[in-house]
């Protein structure tokens, strides 16, 4: 098979087993959270949360440098990477494994243990999903994340079934990180051995000095809010954080990481002709941000019901953290856009700095904001890091290609702002005793307004991006 024909059979069978790991999460999700306490997700999401930062020294981005490593010089440099990963483990899991001794008891200190020893193992042999990458064996990358992701949930939900409690999260993790493990060695076509060369350690460091900083600081990011938040008020109010969270995570994994996924390769095709590369880029922006705002708009809108059909009145206290953390929702995915918009064609500095951005804001303002508000002020200290470090980011990226600022921004945000204004006025007139009617009627009239704007103010203009878009997927792909 050419690889032109494996990279969109990949694409296909990536995208095909995503939505399927997302059904199958989404329905498990509500099972585990009508069975399970808010105070059981806090749990675990502060004991997860506290073993990722142990690794951020860890980031030297080992994976990624197996990907791109040269075929001439690949086993004695990733082996060298090999030998590095294995120390550098061997010290963090010692590290870990005292201060868990020392800050934790009883059954939280078990639940730390188990997870830290089945982080460590994953963390040892990263280099087994970075081959299947690089080989472009996407099909079996593909197959072994979503074995491991619907065993891991299925698994949690038929042990809380059980009566297990908190233990079928921790349960369910440790069984899909080894079946990730497993699978992995079992479909790499090759081993690597642990080596060591001073030449393989200088190209490693060359290499990592900025994916370290980008790692460490979006690690920080990613998992500090969930630490103090946890330290200032408690696991209960971090797992109805965690469940806002949660949702964000689903609503950009129903849509924006497919487009993301579509757009990579082009930016590297074009990185050199500005003009080609703007297009693509404002593009696929625009599409991305009136299908994410559209998505917002009615859950934003909705979300009490939604919350109370699916995962009952017991996770309500979700609800006015999820609208506060609306604007960090939408502009995070347009974040990350960006983000790999600059990692594919060669310019990773400024990620890093971007990353530095977020996690220095963030830690300046959440303090204040958690000790007077809660989770609601965590949120809001979200929404600001990430709104400066969007901006720094955007800016950057007008060195390398024009970007139509009114274009995409402008109509769908005005658009989403008068529909909001316009139900909160017309919600009084739909008054429905049943939770799941009013959740599908007032979906239904949000989403029937929405793209109707669209098709007033932009139908020529949307029509017109996806025929671009499928003319470059026709002509040079």
């Amino acid at each position: 098979m050419s690889m032109k024909k494996k990279i969109i059979a990949g694409f296909g069978w990536t995208f095909i087993l995503e939505k399927i790991v997302f059904l199958v999460q989404f329905f498990g999700g509500i099972v585990l959270a009508r069975i399970l306490l808010p105070a059981d997700f806090g749990r675990v999401a502060f004991i997860t949360s506290v073993i990722l930062l142990v690794f951020i020294l860890k980031g030297l981005g080992f994976d990624t440098y197996a990907i791109q490593c040269s075929r001439r010089n690949f086993k004695e440099y990733v082996g060298t990477a090999f030998s590095i990963n294995l120390f550098l483990n061997f010290v963090l899991f010692t590290a870990a494994f005292v201060m868990a001794l020392i800050v934790s008891s009883g059954s939280a200190l078990l639940m730390f243990i188990v997870l830290l020893i089945t982080r460590v193992f994953s963390e040892i042999l990263f280099f087994h999903p970075a081959l299947l990458q690089k080989e472009l064996l996407y099909k079996k990358l593909a197959f072994l994340n979503t074995f491991s992701s619907i065993s891991s949930i299925s698994v949690s939900v038929v042990l809380a079934v059980y009566g297990f409690g908190v233990w079928s999260l921790v349960i369910g993790i440790v069984i899909g990180d080894l079946l990730r493990i497993i699978l992995g060695i079992l479909w790499t076509p090759y081993f690597i051995r642990p080596r060591f060369s001073k030449r393989g350690v200088k190209d490693i460091l060359n290499f990592g000095k900025y994916s370290l900083l980008a790692d460490a600081m979006g690690k920080l990011y990613g998992r500090s809010d969930k630490i103090i938040l946890e330290r200032v008020t408690g696991v209960a109010s971090l797992g109805f954080y965690n469940r806002a969270h949660s949702l964000l995570g689903m609503t950009n994994n129903l849509a924006f990481n497919s487009l993301t996924s579509v757009a990579a390769p082009l930016f590297s095709r074009f990185k050199n002709n500005r003009q080609r590369l703007s297009k693509i880029y404002n593009q696929f922006l625009a599409i991305s941000i009136r299908i994410n705002i559209g998505l917002y708009l009615v859950l934003g809108c909705v979300v009490a019901d939604f919350i109370v059909v699916l995962y009952t009145t017991k996770w309500l206290p979700a609800v006015p953290i999820f609208r506060a953390i609306l604007l960090f929702a939408i502009i995070s995915p347009l974040l990350g856009f960006t983000r790999r918009f600059h990692l594919n064609i060669g310019k990773p500095k400024a990620v890093g700095i971007a990353h530095v951005i977020l996690f220095t804001a963030l830690l300046v303002i959440i303090f204040p904001c958690v000790y007077l508000w809660g989770g609601v002020g965590v949120a809001l200290a979200l929404n600001i890091s990430v709104v400066l470090a969007f901006i720094f980011l955007m800016l950057r990226t007008r060195k390398f290609i024009d970007i139509k600022w009114e274009r995409i921004f402008i109509t769908p945000i005005l658009l989403a702002i008068l529909i909001a204004l316009f139900y909160a006025f017309i919600i009084k007139m739909f008054v429905f005793d049943s939770a799941w009617l009013r959740l599908l009627v007032h979906s239904a009239i949000i989403s029937a307004f929405y793209l109707l704007g669209l098709l007033i103010f932009e139908r020529k203009y949307v029509l017109q991006i996806v025929q671009e878009i499928k003319g470059i997927y026709k002509r040079d792909i």
